[in-house]
């Protein structure tokens, strides 16, 4: 992976493939809220212009809700 420059490493090209596709058993995510949000904030001291930050949280629920959905942690 070849990432694009600036000062916070989220996108990415990949360069060269070595390996056929596969599918993905698990993805990442931070334990919890207080490490997501933790996360937040180390990205926009790093560039306080990001628009999105990606957050995989492990076992979070988004409940359906009238108005949209939302998020429980189930700690």
């Amino acid at each position: 992976m070849v990432y694009f420059t600036g000062s916070y490493p989220q996108r990415a090209l990949l360069k060269a493939r070595r390996s056929p596709i596969q599918s993905v058993a698990s993805f990442p995510g931070y334990a919890n809220l207080e490490e997501a949000l933790s996360a937040v904030s180390d990205a926009l001291a790093c560039n306080p212009w990001l628009e999105t930050i990606p957050l995989p949280i492990e076992q979070m629920l988004p409940p359906i809700q009238r108005d949209g959905l939302a998020s429980h942690d189930p700690r």
